[in-house]
This record gives C-alpha cells, structure tokens and sequence, in this order.
C-alpha cells in the first residue's frame, strides 16, 4: 500500500474527464494507439479527452496521461498546430486511417546554441515524432469492451513497459521529473540531467522526496 497512490492515462484522463463533467464541459473519451519509433503495432492502449470548452470553437484534446503531453489546448482541427512555454511544439494531422483519424506530433525545440544566449528563440526545432494517433469521434463509456481489451493490455501484457519496470512521471514549471528504475531524470527547458540510484533505498527516498510518495512494506 502507498499513500498519494498515482496513476496512468486510464485512470488520470478519467479522473480529470469526471472532474470537467462536474464543472459543466462536455467530454468524450477517446481511444487512441500508441507510436513506437514513428510505428503502430496496432494496439489501442492508450485514451485521451476531447472537451467542449466553448460553442464558439472546435472541441480541444486534453491528456494528463502521456509523458510529455501537450500542456496547451489543441483544438480538433487538421494542421491545428500550437507551442507551449517550455518551446516544445505540438499539431495534429489527419493519418488516413479507417479508425484513428488523427495523429498528436511533437516537434522538441533543439538545442540552446551560443546564440540562445542573445536570443531564446535562436534554438534550432527537430523534426516532427509522431506520439499517438486516435479515434476523433468516440465517446467511450467504462463499460466499453474496446476500453477494457486496452486497460487489460497495459496491466497484463509482459511487453508493456508498466508490467516490467518502475516508473513516476511529473510535471514540474520547467520540464519533467521521471522517476525509472535506477535513476532519475530530469528535463528542464530542453535540458536533460540523470542521477543514478544505487539501491531501493535510495529509490524509495528519491520516490518521497520528489513525488510525495511513502511506500508501505512490501
């Protein structure tokens, strides 16, 4: 047992999804499939949220499940393109598949070079990586099979990542904060730092100090 339990995308999209639908937004959950080096394996394993945030545009997608999701609205739009204040740029295009009709890319903002000492916008972008592609029109319900055949997936399947390794993902105002089985990594404004961990208890430590998490004995 742990207090402050976390969380991943079925349960945090959810839990953010109920919490918009208590403050009067319209929701819809999508089911989405996750990239893997720019690839599909054609497993849904993943769900983000559309929201009605205003009559007068197109809904937006929100996901507070996927490392390092968007922290801008984008509205459900082809081509809709938008850069949130670390510099990391984010847009949606259509994929031309049957189901999963659009796909979320991230284009990461490159690395600072002396001119980013003058000007912070001199840094050079990456190419565009797809993250996931998913369903526009969806609007799944807890008892959905499609939703429970993706939530059995990622806690059973032995080649997710969740099934084998630790891992704690936060936000923080300038970057990530990730918690893995033997480190931690930190990536702040573009710039990335590791710290190895040499036993459980400096992991369980690591896991107090950084994410308010205390673990019971196991």
């Amino acid at each position: 047992p742990c207090s402050r339990s976390p969380g991943f995308c079925f349960e945090l999209n959810h839990s953010l999804g109920w919490l918009l639908r208590e403050l009067g937004f319209p929701v819809r959950v999508l089911l989405a499939q996750v990239a893997h080096a720019g690839e599909y394996d054609g497993v849904a394993s993943h769900i983000a949220l559309a929201v009605d945030v205003t009559d007068q545009v197109d809904p937006v997608l929100i996901d507070v499940g996927f490392a390092d999701n968007p922290r801008v609205p984008l509205q459900l739009v082809d081509g809709f393109e938008a850069r949130d204040d670390l510099g990391d740029a984010y847009r949606l295009v259509r994929t031309g598949h049957d189901r999963f009709t659009m796909e979320l890319q991230r284009r990461e903002r490159g690395e600072r070079s002396l001119d980013w000492l003058v000007d912070s916008s001199a840094a050079q972008p990456q190419s565009w990586h797809a993250m996931y592609r998913f369903a526009t029109e969806d609007d799944l319900q807890p008892d959905s099979t499609e939703l429970q055949a993706g939530l059995d997936y990622v806690l059973t399947n032995p080649a997710v990542f969740f099934t084998q390794k630790r891992l704690c993902c936060l936000a923080t105002a300038s970057g990530h904060l990730t918690l893995c089985s033997n480190r931690v990594q930190t990536r702040d404004r573009g710039v990335t730092r590791s710290e190895p961990l040499e036993d459980e208890e400096q992991w369980r430590a690591a896991l107090r100090k950084s994410f308010g998490i205390s673990l019971g004995t196991v």
